[in-house]
């Protein structure tokens, strides 16, 4: 897989995937089942990378390996739904996670890191034979999604990308929350106004802002109030590339019963499919009515007629009728 984003700067966090499942295969620990000792320092995953990515040592530095690896937890995160399906109709239960962790000490101040299996919560009790799955007709009612990686975005666009909530969450929330607050703030001022406190040259004109504001927000920022309300919406394309034809803007959540607050990140994501009748792409789109605020993954090929349900949590849908 790595190989595949070999020339691309943007993906190179997968060249650490690599190197890392490379490593762990020549491990004379794994070998032996010490799975305990089969651990690797910052140097020794850097000089993998670079040896199987044919790249100069310093483009695995610590400070860059680190972003890498932060990168690709991300990824393999977001991808999860679709190794667990995968892991499942393979007949695995588990499905790969990087941990870092403090060095045991003889490593000088490097880190470690291990490639871990995490179990899978819920698997199919069956797994699918690779020819009974060959022989099997194709279920024209049913699709399956998949994660793409996330295209340049224009510049007015990336800051809406891998937004942490934990550090901006009051700050997203009172701009989201804006065409709310200001309005109320008018019928304070008003009643100031009344009063004789707030002057009412400044009511006016903080009423006339508030009305070329509100209008400004809802023409540009409404998907911001969907996203919330939803935790997913469709990102409109003025703010996508050319060549992109369908993003989402997905709030995600941390697990249920959080201490540290409800929301994890914002992320912009492009999901497509392969329609199960024409075998064109399908995009996500926000097509109206019928479906009001639903997302529908939509046919290039015939887009009226090959329409299908979106379930981004499970990444599957069905044909809608």
């Amino acid at each position: 897989m790595a190989r595949l984003y070999h020339n691309d700067k943007s993906n190179m966090f997968w060249d650490v995937l690599q190197a890392m499942v490379s490593l762990v295969k020549e491990s004379s620990y794994l070998e032996a089942g010490v799975t305990e000792e089969c651990y690797f320092t910052s140097s020794e995953l850097a000089e993998k990378a670079a040896y199987l990515s044919n790249k100069k040592a310093s483009s695995f530095n610590s400070s860059r390996l680190n972003t890498y690896l932060k990168k690709l937890n991300q990824r393999l995160e977001e991808l999860a739904p679709s190794l667990e399906r995968i892991a499942g109709e393979l007949g695995f239960d588990v499905i790969p996670t990087i941990h870092k962790e403090s060095n045991l000490g003889g490593q000088g101040k490097q880190s470690i890191y291990r490639l871990y299996a995490k179990k899978i919560e819920t698997i199919p009790s069956e797994s699918i034979a690779p020819q009974k799955a060959v022989n099997t007709p194709t279920n024209h009612y049913e699709i399956d999604y998949f994660l793409e990686s996330v295209p340049k975005l224009p510049i007015y666009t990336r800051w809406l990308h891998n937004i942490d909530m934990d550090n901006h969450r009051w700050k997203m929330l009172l701009f989201t929350g804006s065409p709310v607050i200001l309005p109320i703030l008018c019928v304070v001022f008003l009643y100031l106004a009344l009063a004789g406190i707030v002057n009412p040259i400044f009511l006016s004109r903080f009423i006339m802002f508030t009305i070329i504001y509100v209008a400004a927000f809802l023409l540009f920022f409404r998907y911001l109030i969907d996203a919330l309300n939803y935790n997913i919406t469709t990102l409109p394309d003025i703010m996508l590339p050319l060549s992109l034809k369908s993003a989402v803007l997905h709030y995600e959540l941390k697990e249920p019963g959080s201490k540290e607050g409800r929301i994890k990140r914002l992320a912009v994501k492009v999901y497509k499919a392969k329609c199960p009748v024409c075998g064109y792409r399908v995009d996500i789109k926000s097509v109206g009515l019928p479906f009001r605020s639903r997302l529908i993954g939509v046919c290039d090929n015939n887009p009226l007629e090959h329409r299908y349900s979106f379930d981004f949590t499970t990444q599957k849908g069905t044909k809608l009728t």
